[in-house]
């Protein structure tokens, strides 16, 4: 679609100046997780054992967004 008028185009480049970025289907907490590296930050002072399949980190970001209730199952029922 191409701008037909000055009024139009001027909308059209207000447009172009705005972006989107897809965070996830958990939403705003999960991607301040990310963000801010609550995960590493958690590894970090906790330290990894190397047998671990989940870190300390990890598993304490599931337990936030478990309890927060943006996913419907029981952290015992996730492989």
């Amino acid at each position: 679609m191409y701008p037909n008028t000055q009024a139009d185009a001027g909308v059209t480049a207000s447009l172009a100046e705005y972006s989107s970025k897809s965070m996830g289907h958990l939403g705003i907490v999960a991607q301040i997780c990310r963000e801010i590296d609550l995960a590493g930050e958690i590894d970090r002072v906790v330290g990894v054992d190397p047998r671990q399949k989940v870190t300390c980190g990890e598993a304490v970001v599931a337990m936030v967004l478990n309890a927060l209730g943006f996913v419907d199952r029981p952290l015992y029922l996730f492989p």
